[in-house]
């Protein structure tokens, strides 16, 4: 069931598409906050002068205000709930496990981790297998003109040309871009190195697949993947792609 704000249905002034672009039309049209020095004046304005104002962006933050400070207060109850009741919870889970002799998985959700795994793909559903690695075939393949797949023209020239330097994977035929592994990571973790066994840098943790969005209560290693972008394909797209010669030297990355 969607969730909708009384205040912002009101200030809309109706529920069809016609109310809808009535009001922003009139949003646009009638407000001056788009000039810098105008915005300016009003980090010192009064409550009673944002009340008085005929600016139409002025109006809609009155008009929501109180309903956005609602939804603060809200907030703060939930997460002062949340601190209060997590504790017991937890300790349930704790007695819980330990009473039926296993290990409890560590919470480290907002705090820094080290975590270990292995690069693997996985199966969802019958039919459907998702191997560990992406190519530079596969953004060829998929590449349009538009979000998300709009690649660059010099990206789509130099895999045309097959330009691999010595980045190319032969089982791939191709240079990987992309990896999975069975790692555990939260949010937060993105940007966060990937190491292989020998301690070197293979690639950059940026994203999971959707079946790892209830990872923080719940891991499936059988489906949970971190996806990673491989240090090759970074170090192609430096060379090949936007060289970057200069990083390159100062990184020790011989070509």
């Amino acid at each position: 069931m969607p969730c909708r704000l009384p205040a912002l249905d009101k200030w809309l002034g109706g529920n069809d598409q016609a109310a809808i672009n009535r009001s922003l039309d009139n949003l646009y049209a009638n407000t001056k906050l788009s000039d810098a020095a105008e915005r300016s004046k009003w980090l010192g304005a009064s409550r009673q002068q944002f009340e008085s104002s005929s600016d139409a962006m002025v109006k809609l933050v009155v008009a929501v205000m109180p309903t956005l400070l609602e939804l603060e207060e809200n907030e703060r109850h939930d997460s002062g709930n949340d601190v209060k009741y997590r504790p017991q919870y937890l300790q349930g889970m704790i007695d819980f496990n330990r009473s039926q002799g296993r290990a409890v998985y560590p919470d480290a959700n907002g705090t820094l981790r080290i975590t270990f795994g292995e690069v693997i793909g996985y199966s969802p559903q019958e039919g459907v297998n998702y191997v560990p690695f992406t190519s530079l075939n596969g953004v060829a393949a998929k590449a349009t003109d538009s979000e998300p797949f709009d690649a660059p023209k010099n990206l789509l020239q130099a895999i045309k040309e097959k330009r691999y330097g010595n980045r190319a994977v032969a089982d791939l035929n191709s240079v990987p871009v992309n990896f999975m592994t069975d790692t555990d990571i939260t949010g937060g973790n993105s940007g966060s190195p990937t190491l292989n066994s020998k301690g070197e840098l293979v690639g950059l943790a940026f994203d999971g697949n959707i079946e790892s969005v209830a990872s923080n209560w719940l891991f499936d290693p059988a489906l949970k993947r971190t996806i990673h972008v491989d240090i090759r394909y970074i170090l192609w797209v430096m060379e090949q792609v936007e060289p970057a010669p200069r990083l390159l030297k100062e990184m020790n990355v011989v070509q």
